[in-house]
């Protein structure tokens, strides 16, 4: 491994190097730039400096003629007003021997805000206030935060926001009809939004918003710019391109139109820039309104063995303190709050090495808490970069994607962090060989789905290599989404999401309680190791049946896998470090996308689930669930499972015998001529040259079969999946509420790693759409394939009244083009086994034990395990609860943790 622990004892030795009395400077709001800067108090003749910029200047001074004892920059409390940004580079570095310190004086706040306050506030008219900027020194000067009474405020919206709804209210909805010809041809569909008629709105300068939006999906959003509103008001043009399609009942609000201020808080510039409005929340001679003017209010650039400490940072758009390309550098015990826009976050670590932000309170940024990339992702040098015992909230408020520590590079850590209240992941991990350990993680995911606490996504194929998340306590994974028009929470949210063929990477000793769709979800990864991780009361989601433990693949021939390979340039990137030696020690878990599909086509494999203790309640939910993933080469074994005495669920069925009579229609196809449709049976057919038709089989039983013929075609650019694929279906079949049946066919294609996907289903337009679905790659030889499923009953979450009279089975030729044959269909009434017995049936958890783990106190979320229980036996190893999230130390910012 390619890490280094920097314990507390070694930092408060860092930085107590630094504060030594032999080289002392002062800076003071009351001071005067002129003075020496040597006596903390102002007199006559002598005192501190004003600004931080002129100290900046003394300390290259006595760095350029070599330092001999350590330096310090002593703060004064009260508000610091940093104009432009503070930039400490090389010539104001320390040494190892003398490092340079800028620190809070004993026991003062200074407060470094990167904003000027705004004066002169006229009365306009319903409560607003303007503002000349241009008397300001202001004018056509462009921000995008206002801050008042310490808080950020609003800018003009449409819709409003429902402070008691913060999630579900303030929303318009992109509507249905389609924009006027050629507006999508001319700009692109990523760039042309359609009002519904309601929300049709008249602006004097509608180009001054901004449209805040999240296209297709609710992984993210954006704030563009509008570019032009059609004559009848309902289509907007933006400036740039989203980075998904904008597609009906995507949701969004306009800002930034002074049209719209109607609350209080609510603010926004003309078009000129020229004047502000604002309508105050309270009494503008309470306190002062400020507006920032500076980006980043301290940068390191370059710099050596510099400390800053204890300081206070807020009111800046961009990210509040920047380190770039520096060395043993130290951020720590600050508290950084009130910054950011859409890019902007609270500390930055680009670069260097041995940097750290320790102890820091961060809240309210406009992206992420920690920005930390520092290694040499290729060489797999490591960078040694760290970021320890932060207490991080509220990130992401304009980018819903900012996370409270985003990690990147290589050879970097994450430890002892408390992180909580985001709108989407607490740690978002990019990289390899990077360390995440020890942090306390709790209501993430408030504002997006298809999200994590903690996720490691591989994009570039090259990631997440050597990367070890582990004695982490992740509760309360929330998740918010739409599904059937309805708002829903919690939903479609993990604890431990390894998305996109993340490989390499170990989870082990976490405790994960309360996500939604499942615990730790394993997505089309290939060597990483699940061990010894305790989950508790997972799966319990309105989307979809959730698990425990989630592991989800695909095939060569999936649209994710090609487009790896065709957009996302695996194959280079694989070549790019292939020959490296760094990349060849033993124990690599690279390998090349090429040759990594296993015989059968599906691309999931050698991934380990061992020695984990998997407890829940829910009676939907399962303990384990794989989806088109080979067992096989995914093991499961040596687990701790407890349903609370009811028999363990996976998501496995098995039949353990058929009953009755075989209720497909057209047994056999006996029925209908050669090259016909069966009688019984109907077809959805893309083109004329695709065919569903009746074929002579000797090999079958009954001698007949169906052939499904695709056939690729331009003519599909840009068609959903469901409209391009030959598809044969069955008519109606009467089944019974509450009875479990068994679909059987046999299957063989033309070509090998041949994508098919069967279904037995009841929908109905509109109301419902009920499936019980298998995906799966056939080749060339004859094989059968099953699917068994309890129909539901009335009570059950799924069951819609009739549904029972309008099921039917179909079978997808799930690509463009290919030659399917269907043989043998059967479809009765079965007797099944228990998902548990169907698992163990196919080789998995053989060895494992179902059991109560003995938690010593569960309701209070204490899950250590008492000395009796029986997963001890099976290996399981203690988890350092006692060491997980922030502590009480020298460098922590504020003990006990503020809320």
């Amino acid at each position: 491994m390619h890490f280094r622990a920097f314990s507390p004892a070694v930092v408060i030795v860092l930085f107590l190097a630094g504060v030594g009395r032999g080289a002392d400077f002062y800076v003071s709001p009351g001071g005067n730039d002129a003075w020496s800067g040597r006596v903390a108090e102002g007199g006559a003749n002598d005192g501190p400096f004003a600004t931080l910029e002129r100290a900046g200047a003394a300390v290259r001074e006595m760095v350029a003629t070599g330092l001999t004892e350590p330096v310090t920059v002593h703060l004064r409390g009260g508000i610091h007003v940093v104009a432009r940004t503070v930039k400490l580079g090389p010539e104001c570095s320390g040494t190892a021997a003398h490092s340079v310190t800028f620190a809070a004086y004993r026991d003062e706040t200074p407060v470094l805000i990167g904003a000027k306050t705004v004066s002169g506030w006229q009365p306009y008219r319903d409560g607003i206030y303007r503002v000349d900027l241009a008397e300001q020194g202001l004018a056509g000067f462009r921000f995008q935060n206002l801050f008042f009474q310490g808080r950020r405020q609003i800018p003009a919206r449409y819709p409003n926001l429902d402070p008691a709804e913060p999630f579900t209210s303030g929303w318009a909805y992109v509507g249905s009809a389609r924009p006027p010809a050629g507006t999508v041809e001319e700009f692109g569909a990523k760039r042309v939004l359609q009002m519904r008629v309601e929300d049709v709105r008249r602006w004097a300068n509608p180009s001054q918003g901004q449209v805040f939006i999240c296209p297709t999906h609710e992984w993210r959003n954006h704030i563009v710019r509008i570019q032009s509103l059609s004559e009848d008001g309902r289509t907007i043009v933006l400036t740039e391109n989203c980075s998904y399609e904008i597609t009906p009942d995507n949701r969004y609000f306009i800002m930034g139109l002074p049209e719209e201020i109607d609350q209080p808080g609510e603010w926004a510039l003309d078009a000129a820039g020229k004047t502000l409005y604002f309508l105050p929340p309270a009494p503008l001679t309470d306190e002062p309104v400020h507006i920032p003017v500076t980006r980043t209010i301290l940068e390191l650039d370059g710099a050596r063995h510099v400390t800053i400490r204890g300081l206070t940072f807020q009111y800046s758009d961009g990210t509040a303190v920047v380190l770039n390309n520096s060395e043993d550098c130290l951020v720590a015990t600050c508290t950084i709050r009130h910054v950011g826009d859409y890019n902007g976050s609270g500390v930055d670590v680009w670069g260097g090495k041995r940097n750290g932000v320790v102890g820091c309170d961060i809240q309210d940024v406009g992206q992420c808490g920690i920005q930390l990339s520092s290694g040499n992702h290729k060489t797999l040098e490591p960078g040694e970069s760290y970021a320890e015992n932060n207490h991080i909230t509220c990130t992401g408020v304009f980018k819903k994607q900012g996370p409270g520590i985003s990690i990147s590079g290589m050879g970097n850590r994450v430890s002892r962090n408390t992180i909580h209240h985001v709108p989407r992941f607490a740690i978002l991990i990019d990289g390899n060989h990077n360390l995440i350990e020890a942090n306390h993680l709790h209501h993430a995911s408030l504002e997006t789905s298809d999200t994590g606490a903690i996720y490691v996504g591989s994009l570039s194929w090259i990631t997440g290599h050597g990367t070890v998340i582990r004695h982490n306590f992740i509760h309360d994974v929330i998740g918010f989404g739409r599904r059937n028009n309805q708002w829903q929470s919690p939903f479609f949210g993990f604890g431990i999401y390894l998305d996109w063929t993340a490989m390499g990477v170990t989870v082990e000793g976490n405790i994960v309680a309360r996500a939604p769709r499942a615990g730790i979800m394993v997505h089309d990864g290939r060597f990483n190791r699940i061990e010894n991780n305790i989950i508790v009361d997972c799966g319990f989601g309105l989307y979809d049946k959730g698990s425990q433990i989630e592991a989800s693949g695909w095939h060569s021939e999936h649209f994710f896998w090609k487009r790896g390979l065709d957009v996302f340039n695996w194959v280079a990137n694989y070549e790019s470090v292939a020959d490296l030696p760094a990349w060849n020690r033993e124990g690599s878990t690279l390998c090349d996308p090429r040759t990594t599909p296993l015989p059968d086509g599906r691309t999931m494999h050698s991934n380990t689930f061992q020695r984990n203790i998997l407890s829940y309640d829910d009676p939907r939910a399962d303990a384990i669930c794989f989806r088109n993933v080979s067992l096989k080469h995914n093991p499961s074994n040596r687990n701790l499972i407890w349903h609370h005495g009811q028999p363990p669920k996976t998501g496995l069925f098995k039949a353990q015998e058929t009953v009755g009579p075989n209720l497909i229609p057209n047994v056999g196809f006996a029925d209908g001529e050669l090259e016909t449709l069966p009688p019984g049976w109907s077809a959805r057919l893309p083109l004329a040259q695709s065919a569903v038709q009746i074929v002579t089989e000797p090999s079958r039983a009954s001698g007949r079969a169906i052939r499904l013929r695709g056939v690729g075609s331009p003519e599909f650019e840009g068609k959903p999946s469901w409209l391009r694929q030959v598809m044969a279906d069955s008519r109606f079949i009467p089944v019974k509420p509450g009875q479990h049946y068994r679909l059987s066919l046999w299957l063989r294609a033309e070509k090998p790693v041949t994508v098919v996907r069967i279904e037995a289903l009841s929908f109905k337009g509109g109301t419902y759409d009920v499936r019980f679905p298998k995906g799966t790659t056939i080749g060339t030889e004859w094989e059968e394939h099953e699917v068994v499923f309890r129909f539901p009953a009335p009570g059950d979450g799924n069951y819609h009244e009739g549904m029972e009279d309008r099921f039917y089975v179909h079978v997808i030729l799930n690509q463009d083009d290919g030659v399917v044959w269907v043989g043998d269909v059967d479809f009765r009434e079965a007797v099944p086994m228990s998902e548990w017995d169907a698992w163990q049936s196919e080789g998995m958890d053989r060895d494992s034990v179902v059991a109560d783990p003995l938690f010593v106190n569960p309701s209070e979320d204490d899950y250590r395990l008492r000395p009796e229980s029986p997963a001890w036996a099976l290996g399981f190893e203690p988890i350092p609860v006692e060491r997980i999230g922030c502590f009480q130390d020298p460098l922590r910012a504020s003990w006990p943790l503020r809320k």
